[in-house]
């Protein structure tokens, strides 16, 4: 028994007393930010990819190393910049097989990283996205895509596109992102690509081949200069509205106020009722109140309450309504051939 625990001691002491295995690490990619710590995550701590315990210490050469302690064994291993997010990738951007070091006898292992799975910059069986954007488009500009692939971040770094020349933008995403929606923005959702109309446009796609060529028609923030303002017409009203009512616009950008002065229509000279509102990068949703009051609110042609109306952002100048009731009076005989916007 007292020999079994010598050995035991024995094979602590020469553990203890081993040189760590050092990990090395020679070349890191040139988008690595210099300021977020790098980590080494395997079986040894539970596949922990933060954890401080595994930090690497950096060098001034633009790599690092760590020191991992003997004792272990069969070591299998990756390196991430603190979360499953920032893992290392392969020199194509695709996710690696665990490091293994199976040789537990040597003292350093010498490794390169090639990518971060949150900023890739190469793929080998990528998708080449091709973006023509307009004339006017200021230069020099950063264009993005955005998508399902990023959350729908309107200006991710990983995600911008390098300026081709002639107008043209390109940008390399991984294979796996086919079928993916997308749009293209300058940074912002004030800034991003709209219709040639100036409406917002259907959710982009990514295809499954190896190049996408794609072009811009317009910027919405260039359809809000040209047009800062469009008008309501109110061209039809129930019969029984009294005369000399006044018409208000409530909405999300008053506040939902039934009685603003601000916003109020202006009885032209034709009957009809017009009003100004800003352009708006975002929906505007709305109704109108007659005297001010939700008690005297527009409703339905059958008498019952509407849902708010929704004006989507556009470059359409004068936007036609109809009024079919108030909620205060009877219900009129609907008009068939009347239609709300």
């Amino acid at each position: 028994m007292k020999r079994f625990l010598s050995h035991i001691v024995l094979l602590i002491l020469a553990v203890g007393c081993s040189k760590p295995l050092i990990i090395q690490i020679d070349d890191l990619p040139d988008n690595t930010p210099g300021s977020e710590p790098i980590y080494i995550t395997g079986n040894f701590n539970h596949w922990n990819p933060g954890d401080p315990t595994y930090q690497i210490s950096r060098d001034s050469t633009g790599g690092g190393y760590i020191e991992i302690p003997r004792g272990i064994g069969h070591l299998e291993y990756k390196f991430t910049r603190g979360s499953w997010e920032s893992e290392e990738l392969d020199s194509c951007g695709n996710t690696i097989p665990n490091r293994v070091i199976s040789n537990l006898q040597i003292n350093e292992v010498n490794v390169e990283i090639e990518q971060w799975k949150d900023r890739p910059e190469r793929f080998c069986d990528g998708i080449v996205v091709l973006i023509k954007v307009p004339d006017e488009t200021p230069f020099p500009n950063e264009i993005y895509l955005t998508g399902e692939f990023n959350g729908w971040q309107a200006g991710g770094s990983q995600y911008r596109a390098e300026y081709a020349g002639d107008n043209i933008y390109r940008l390399e995403l991984p294979k796996s992102y086919s079928g993916k929606e997308f749009k293209v923005t300058r940074g912002t959702w004030t800034t991003v690509e709209v219709s040639e109309n100036g409406r917002d446009i259907v959710n982009r796609r990514l295809t499954n081949g190896r190049r996408q060529r794609i072009e811009v028609s317009l910027w919405k923030d260039f359809c809000l200069q040209e047009h800062p303002y469009r008008y309501l017409r109110i061209t039809d009203l129930p019969e029984s509205t009294p005369l000399g009512s006044s018409l208000h616009f409530a909405s999300n950008i008053n506040g939902w106020n039934p009685s603003s002065s601000e916003y109020k229509f202006e009885k032209m000279a034709d009957g009809d009722y017009i009003i100004r509102i800003p352009n708006s990068p975002d929906p505007i949703e709305f109704k109108i109140t007659r005297g001010g009051n939700w008690h005297t609110v527009e409703t339905g042609k059958n008498g019952y309450e509407i849902s708010n109306r929704k004006l989507s952002f556009g470059i359409q100048d004068t936007i036609d309504l109809v009024v079919h009731n108030w909620k205060d009076q009877p219900v009129q005989g609907p008009n068939e051939s009347d239609e709300d916007y």
